[in-house]
């Protein structure tokens, strides 16, 4: 076998690698999630990229006609999962123009490559290739990965928050060189297919970036191509328990349940067949989800599938989290504080979506990050019970940075001082209720 296959072989073995690495990381990642309907489809188009590339690398070694046909027809999957995947992301269902052409073009596709001709031997360098139309059709879906892969890196970069705003672009660079990288040298390939070499090198640099940006920043997976606004949650009663407010907007949680409540009264027959309800605001969408013993209500300014998925399991969870104090009626919103956990695993960009630049007054510097996660661990071990953890910590995070910088300074002046111990007595002939505290 001439080097230069060899060599073409080993570099889509490793592309299958990395596709492979990439999706353990964002299973990994999403273990304590809910599995995510786009992340779901992104993993089908990553298997599908996988085994294009072992099908051609099996293709080169054992000079195998069917491998070859077999990389040429899975191209078409690679493409229809991850313009679904995306698809979820930014509307409420993978319906597109461009998947319908995707479809059509598929299915002519598959059908070329179970011809006969479609695979022909190439005598100058020994190995099977696709010819003629199919040649054409997989070059082109080709092309349509790294473009699609293209928009939906830039997306995620123009709607992530502040605080994300670096590890988007770091994600959205290793993008444009994978991208950037096969759209160039699959021009180059036409004319010299050596190049297909160089065209494996810079997929495997850019999906290198991309997993470790994704390992060490697993959020930007989850960024939706809108704002979220507000959360509340009301019981049966009508009555609010829980609120939750990213906007600037300064409506009270009775006023806005009181909104929620006349809505769901007029929508009476349509809630009680159950699902999500959606209002159209000029501004915004309000979804109203109704479960057994509360509705929670979220303000956004556009809708995805992603979304109603996102809200659905939120109720879900919110509703088996406190079910003992659903079935008493319990009011007090103070008891549902730690739901602040469950805002975090459901929808974990939003709490940051409003932080435009290092002036805001709730964006915490780099290097106070460190200090505090120090806290936070003592923190840790003071307080046992997870529920009232989360609580002290949604406090700290909503608490001024002003506070926070207080609350460290004072934490570094003492945490040096030798422990003191007090003792008190009764001094004769005085109150019962004097304590004469002495330092020893």
């Amino acid at each position: 076998m001439e080097l230069y296959l060899l060599l073409e072989s080993i570099s889509e073995i490793f592309v299958a690698i990395i596709c492979i690495i990439t999706i353990l990381i964002i299973e990994v990642t999403s273990i304590n999630e809910k599995r995510n309907i786009t992340l779901f489809y992104i993993d089908l188009g990553l298997i599908c990229f996988a085994i294009f590339n072992i099908a051609n690398a099996l293709s080169i070694v054992l000079i195998n006609a069917d491998f070859s046909r077999i990389a040429g027809i899975v191209i078409f999957p690679t493409v229809l999962f991850i313009i679904i995947g995306i698809n979820y992301t930014k509307k409420e269902s993978y319906f597109s123009k461009v998947l319908i052409l995707i479809i059509t073009l598929g299915g002519i596709l598959v059908y070329l490559g179970l011809q006969p001709e479609a695979i022909q031997m190439d005598k100058d360098i020994q190995i099977y290739g696709w010819y003629g139309s199919f040649r054409i059709l997989v070059n082109l879906f080709y092309f349509i990965i790294p473009l699609y892969l293209l928009y939906w890196g830039y997306r995620t970069w123009r709607n992530s928050p502040f605080t994300l705003k670096k590890d988007t672009l770091i994600f959205f660079i290793g993008l444009i060189i994978l991208s950037m990288g096969v759209i160039l040298f699959m021009f180059l390939v036409l004319i010299n297919p050596l190049l297909i070499i160089a065209v494996n090198i810079s997929i495997l640099i850019g999906f290198s970036i991309i997993s470790f940006i994704i390992a060490r920043e697993p959020k930007i997976l989850h960024i939706l191509p809108f704002q979220i606004f507000r959360i509340i949650v009301k019981n049966r009663d009508g009555q609010p328990i829980y609120d939750y407010n990213w906007s600037d907007y300064d409506i009270s949680e009775i006023i806005f349940t009181e909104f929620l409540n006349a809505i769901q009264m007029i929508s009476e027959e349509i809630m009680n067949i159950g699902g999500v309800l959606d209002i159209k605001l000029e501004e915004g969408i309000l979804h109203l989800n109704d479960s057994k013993y509360i509705t929670v209500g979220i303000v956004t300014s556009r809708s995805s599938k992603s979304l109603r998925e996102s809200l659905i399991d939120f109720t879900d969870e919110f509703e088996n989290k406190y079910e003992r104090l659903l079935k008493k009626t319990c009011i007090d919103m103070n008891e549902y504080k730690s739901a602040y956990v469950l805002i975090k695993k459901h929808f974990p960009n939003s709490s940051s979506r409003f932080i435009k630049s290092k002036k805001s007054p709730i964006y915490l510097p780099n290097k106070l990050r460190k200090p505090l996660n120090i806290i936070d661990n003592k923190i840790k071990n003071i307080i046992q019970d997870t529920e009232e953890y989360e609580i002290v910590l949604e406090d700290l995070v909503k608490s001024p940075m002003n506070t926070n910088s207080d609350f460290l300074e004072l934490y570094e002046e003492l945490k040096d001082e030798p422990d003191k111990e007090f003792s008190f007595k009764i001094p004769k002939n005085s109150n019962i209720g004097f304590l004469d505290f002495k330092e020893e």
